[in-house]
């Protein structure tokens, strides 16, 4: 939950140790956020398709300053998710909004307030845990947390870990530690660093996969030990302006992912990427993927390397370049024929497919 109140026994903060508490904001602005999303949802379905839900008028989103930008994007992001996807992503934002006019109208809201957990297996639901909505937010979370995980021993084993964003604290019983080989973290490294250590057992690391969302981070954020140890990294970069690849160039996780971005990545960058690795002797195994949209992406880029490279090898979809220590530089790319498997959801809904670098044994 996000809070500024006193932390009890167990709870982590994952704030930033010397900033002040997090808060979401006030509900002006939480309602603000929801309009937005609903009207740049509305008008992407109606630029799509013509039609607008029955008795409503096109509103258009907010286009000063930071609203403008942010709604751009939004737009653009929107233009590109399958219907069905954005559909649900409009009701959501409707479902959202409710309360605050129920409010505005002094209403009673057309539901009963509860706090769920649902837990199911096999599709099956097995347990409903369920609280009436009348006490604080936090307070609900640490009884659901205390009755799911407390009294278990430490070191409680899970697939994946995700981490919260924005500066949030989680509300745990004493004594609880996770083991997981996989993490997904929120927005700033250094703020949830602390955190982490609390929170999972030292058996964890190196961790397998790291996936890491960011927002013009720094490089120093790429340095960090449970960055650079993570055999993979899966990166997404949801800053249309920011060019990651220069900093790929320095890290040395095995496999890394680029996964959505919003930014078409110049061809030049790729070369660059790939001139570095002949340059710095990368072991066998080491492999990038980025997502692209269009197969001339690719092309274009296997065109520059065979013109700019002596000794390039290429086929119709793949390129390799010798590097020496009986090893080559393979370039190639691949299809994604099917739009519900893993690999399509590490990149974005219009990628088409995957480009691929990679050191491999002559």
């Amino acid at each position: 939950t996000y809070s500024d109140s006193v932390l009890d026994s167990g709870d982590i903060s994952f704030q930033h140790p010397n900033g002040p508490p997090f808060q979401m904001g006030t509900d002006d602005i939480t309602e603000k956020v929801y309009t937005e999303e609903l009207k740049v949802y509305e008008k992407a379905m109606y630029l799509r398709t013509g039609q607008l839900p029955t008795g409503k008028a096109l509103e258009e989103p907010d286009t000063s300053d930071e609203w403008g930008r942010l709604n751009e994007l939004r737009l653009k992001h929107s233009m590109e998710t399958p219907m069905n996807i954005l559909e649900d992503f409009a009701d959501d934002a409707r479902s959202n909004l409710v309360p605050f006019e129920c409010r505005r109208f002094d209403r009673k809201p057309p539901y009963t307030c509860y706090i769920q957990l649902t837990i199911t297996c096999n599709k099956k639901t097995k347990l409903i845990q369920r609280y009436a909505y009348n006490m604080k937010l936090y307070e609900a979370m640490k009884r659901l947390n205390t009755l799911f995980f407390g009294g278990r021993r430490p070191g409680i084993q899970a697939e994946s870990v995700q981490l919260p964003r924005f500066g949030a604290v989680l509300r745990l019983p004493v004594g609880f530690r996770v083991k997981t080989k996989q993490l997904e973290n929120g927005y700033d490294l250094n703020d949830w660093s602390d955190g982490v250590n609390l929170m999972l057992d030292t058996s964890c690391f190196p961790l397998n996969v790291l996936k890491l969302p960011i927002c013009n981070r720094g490089r120093d954020d790429f340095e960090l030990p449970i960055v650079r140890d993570a055999k993979k990294l899966i990166v997404h970069n949801s800053q249309s302006q920011f060019d990651i690849l220069p900093i790929f160039r320095t890290l040395s996780n095995k496999e890394v992912v680029l996964a959505d971005t919003y930014r078409d990545v110049p061809i030049q960058s790729y070369f660059g990427l790939i001139e570095n690795w002949l340059d710095s002797d990368k072991p066998i195994g080491t492999c990038y993927s980025f997502g692209i949209k269009q197969e001339d992406t690719a092309k274009e880029l296997l065109k520059v390397i065979k013109s700019r490279l002596e000794n390039a090898k290429r086929t119709k979809r793949c390129i390799s370049v010798g590097t020496g220590n009986n090893t080559k530089l393979e370039v190639f790319y691949v299809p994604i024929k099917n739009p519900r498997s893993r690999e399509q959801k590490d990149f974005m809904y219009d990628c088409k497919w995957v480009l691929k670098i990679r050191i491999v044994r002559l």
